[in-house]
């Protein structure tokens, strides 16, 4: 029987518990699986803090970022790409700045985080020849020919060389609230998987 990382009430670590299921019936426009390693990310820790708009309601399987084998495809599937063993995606993120809880003590400590972080003006950023740029993959998800020719990209990064990614720790997905702890607390140094 499969196993999942799961919360059911937002908040620290604490809330992350491990429990086996029942896989649903597959719906005709999904794919089905054998998950071998999920990445833990920032939206990750932000979606357990109950902070992240786009996470599913509660109760919340976690897991953005899956590796594992195709097992089943649902009959209105007609497109499926699919990476070579070892195909990896390195992200960076800030777990610190989100808040453990949502009192004024904690969002001002989230307040100073970022602010600790810098702030820029426009005007020096133009000046200094700099940008600040960010991407959420989310609103992007139905435009699959444009994220396919990413992905492409990003392959053939990886294949000649260019993209070296890092797996910092791999944890057991029993120890999902162990690998969140260790994300926050600013010591990771790459990717963080679960296995």
């Amino acid at each position: 029987m499969p196993r999942r990382a799961i919360f059911h009430r937002y908040g620290d670590v604490n809330v992350l518990q491990t429990e086996h299921f029942r896989s649903l019936p597959l719906a005709p426009d999904q794919i089905r699986i054998a998950v071998a390693f999920a990445g833990v990310n920032y939206a990750d820790i932000i979606a357990r803090r109950g902070f992240y708009k786009w996470a599913p309601p509660l109760p919340t399987c976690l897991g953005f970022e899956v590796a594992g084998t195709v097992t089943e495809v649902g009959s209105e599937v007609h497109t499926l790409v699919t990476l070579a063993r070892a195909g990896t995606v390195v992200s960076i993120g800030a777990a610190q700045v989100a808040p453990s809880t949502r009192t004024p003590v904690a969002l001002l400590r989230a307040g100073s985080e970022l602010l600790r972080g810098g702030v820029f003006h426009p005007f020096q950023l133009i000046e200094d020849n700099r940008a600040i740029a960010g991407l959420q993959v989310l609103l992007l998800w139905d435009e699959l020919e444009r994220m396919g020719r990413g992905l492409d990209q990003v392959v053939e990064w990886w294949r000649s060389g260019v993209l070296k990614p890092y797996v910092d720790r791999a944890f057991p997905l029993a120890e999902a609230s162990h690998a969140h702890a260790w994300l926050e607390s600013r010591q990771s140094r790459g990717k963080l998987v679960l296995c």
